[in-house]
């Protein structure tokens, strides 16, 4: 991906793609340690989350809104995943299934 990355941080913007994320109930898959793989209603979309130093999560996502380095709720979803960098330790609720995670319910 070739995206300019995403700040991430607990402000209504995150809460905003968090909502989203509620109602379209993603699929989501690990790829590596830092990316994810996102399938929604619209196909999938690779997320990618970064924590170059404490206090600093970076996302890019490979959808129009990430391309346009707005936060999208494919980042909201990738940030469920267990081990993913996240803005804060414990900001996120998953529900877990075996080898995917359905983001159900959230916590700020």
């Amino acid at each position: 991906m070739t995206a300019t990355m995403i700040k991430v941080e607990l402000n209504a913007k995150l809460a905003a793609a968090i909502e989203r994320c509620k109602k379209v109930h993603p699929k989501v898959r690990r790829i590596d340690s830092n990316t994810a793989q996102v399938t929604g209603s619209h196909g999938a979309h690779t997320v990618r989350i970064i924590q170059p130093r404490e206090g600093l999560t970076l996302a890019e996502c490979d959808c129009q809104a990430g391309r346009k380095t707005q936060l999208c709720y494919h980042v909201a979803a990738a940030l469920a995943l267990p081990g993913i960098p996240r803005p804060s330790a414990g900001a996120v609720l998953i529900k877990r299934q075996p080898k995917e995670v359905r983001v159900d319910g959230w916590s700020i």
